[in-house]
Order: structure tokens, then C-alpha cells, then sequence
């Protein structure tokens, strides 16, 4: 599988579709939103499809928010979304150590993800636009480098 960092308008297109289709999400994700946060992108390609997407973005210099992972249905279970999640933090983990993800509490497969790269549930809430209940996981690169 080849990762890539840079995205333009027709890979933009292909994320925006894939996270439109499978990523549980509670509003659509456009073009536009993708294009807005240049560097922020994790694309897992093979034969030059998108199979697999993360985003991120700085919460602040010292830590980022992960959101957004989504793998394709007939890719899951082949350590996608575990290689885009360790490629993200092995990149960015020296210049910002702390990561945190927020997980619905009935996605078990993006936890079982998160926990067996050694992230650990910081605290809950109940998202108010959707009444779930979602997980924040956190990672301290500092510890487990």
C-alpha cells in the first residue's frame, strides 16, 4: 500500500466519497472541507484508489487531534487504519507527543484499533448534536517511543 500526504481536488473527491459512504458521520463532508486543511491528510491508496483515509490537525503545539479514519469495507481487517494511525504518530509524534481521537462508544473496531496501539481512554461525553456516547482516547508519544 502507498501512503500519501498531499491531496488535490480529484483525490479530495475520492476521500469526500468514501467518508460520505462509510464513515458514520453526523454532517457530509465536502470537497471544500477537505481541501481547507492542506497537510493534514493520510491516504492509503492501492493501485491508485483511496482505501483508506485519517485526518489531523494541531489542537495545539504540543498535541493533535486524529478524526476521520475510514477504511474502504472490502479492505478492513488488513491493518489499514493501524498503519495509517502508526504512520501519523511516528511522523509527528517527536514535534507533538500527545494524540487524541474521539471514538463513538459503539464503533469497537476503531477501539480495538486505537488500543492496540497503545491508546488508552482519557474520558467520555455524549456528543449533543447526536445524543451518542463518545470515547476520547489518548496517546503520550514521549512514554511509548
Amino acid at each position: 500500500m502507498k501512503l500519501k500526504w498531499v491531496i488535490k481536488e480529484k483525490t479530495a473527491k475520492k476521500v469526500a466519497r468514501l467518508l460520505n459512504c462509510y464513515g458514520n458521520l453526523s454532517s457530509e463532508i465536502t470537497v471544500n472541507n477537505i481541501l481547507r486543511r492542506p497537510g493534514g491528510h493520510y491516504i492509503g491508496l492501492e493501485q491508485n484508489r483511496v482505501v483508506g483515509y485519517l485526518a489531523q490537525k494541531p489542537n495545539n503545539f504540543y498535541s493533535t487531534k486524529i478524526y476521520h479514519l475510514c477504511v474502504k469495507p472490502e479492505y478492513r481487517g488488513q491493518g489499514i487504519a493501524k498503519y495509517l494511525v502508526k504512520m501519523l504518530v511516528n511522523k509527528l509524534g517527536r514535534k507533538r507527543p500527545l494524540f487524541f481521537a474521539t471514538i463513538d462508544e459503539s464503533n469497537l473496531v476503531s477501539q480495538k484499533v486505537f488500543r492496540s496501539l497503545g491508546f488508552r481512554v482519557l474520558t467520555c461525553f455524549i456528543n449533543p448534536q447526536t445524543g451518542n456516547k463518545l470515547l476520547v482516547y489518548f496517546f503520550n508519544y514521549q512514554k511509548n517511543a
